[in-house]
């Protein structure tokens, strides 16, 4: 593969901008910022993430866990809103060509203001800057929200890979990135 780093979530200053009025869209000032599994921010948003499962899919979700790990995260995305840690997202290696998108996640108060859409595209970038051709991800088929935005994204459904192989629940997707 190629290189590491960080292109800089696409913008110089480290996904930060200067300019005034830079990032400000509907609903506050927005910062991608570009970190790693271990950000205390992102390790609560997906906290976050985790219990919002729970809530809404009992104990379902927790036989999910382990395949949630941060361990292995390549790369993580941050995304602010005037300061609050409101979106994220990451990668990790899945095999050899292909990156698995993971952890994606926005607040229930910033949903529906396209920040999902714009975690995903800087990990498709950041993918891509790792050497992946592919980006691979798995949802729950009673999440049809997220499979919506997937598909609009250019995610088609795909056979069910390693641990969710045969799993009726699961709902795994892949994307050719150019």
């Amino acid at each position: 593969r190629t290189g590491r780093g960080n292109p800089d979530c696409g913008r110089r200053g480290g996904g930060r901008s200067d300019h005034p009025g830079a990032g400000r869209l509907r609903g506050g000032r927005r910062e991608r910022r570009l970190t790693g599994g271990d950000d205390p921010k992102f390790r609560a948003l997906v906290r976050k993430l985790d219990r919002e499962y729970v809530d809404r899919f009992g104990e379902t979700a927790l036989q999910y866990q382990p395949y949630n790990t941060l361990e292995k995260i390549e790369a993580a995305c941050l995304l602010l809103v005037d300061g609050t840690p409101a979106a994220c997202g990451a990668i990790q290696p899945l095999d050899g060509d292909a990156a698995e998108l993971k952890r994606v996640y926005v607040l229930p108060e910033f949903r529906r203001r396209g920040l999902a859409r714009q975690v995903i595209e800087q990990l498709e970038l950041q993918a891509l800057f790792h050497g992946y051709r592919f980006l691979a991800l798995e949802t729950g088929r009673a999440m049809p929200e997220a499979a919506a935005l997937y598909t609009k994204l250019g995610y088609q459904e795909t056979e069910p890979w390693g641990p969710f192989a045969g799993d009726k629940l699961c709902l795994c997707m892949k994307k050719e990135l150019t």
